[in-house]
């Protein structure tokens, strides 16, 4: 099993690294300079609607084990241009 810890770079390339378990967004909002975080094809779990770093630019969740309804008052930084959350359980719509 392997756990999920951040460091300081602006990029976070964690796709296909094995890991499980609960998402925790909490800790992702205070990554205050990450602007690339690639999640996709581990087994992370959980549910939307964390906060996330105001100078996130592009975050890949596709093909994980995440579920639930997309939260309509999920707050996505402005500066975000690409989201990817496909081949997940997800539903409801990706907030403006």
């Amino acid at each position: 099993c392997h756990s999920l810890t951040f460091s300081p770079p602006l990029l976070q390339e964690l796709n296909n690294s094995g890991l499980e378990g609960p998402l925790q967004w909490a800790p992702l909002a205070q990554l205050s300079q990450l602007q690339v975080l690639n999640l996709y094809n581990n087994s992370l779990s959980g549910s939307l609607g964390g906060p996330l770093p105001a100078s996130l630019s592009f975050l890949s969740a596709s093909l994980n084990l995440l579920n639930g309804t997309i939260p309509a008052g999920w707050t996505l930084p402005p500066s975000l241009t690409e989201l990817w959350l496909a081949l997940n359980s997800l539903s409801g719509n990706i907030p403006s």
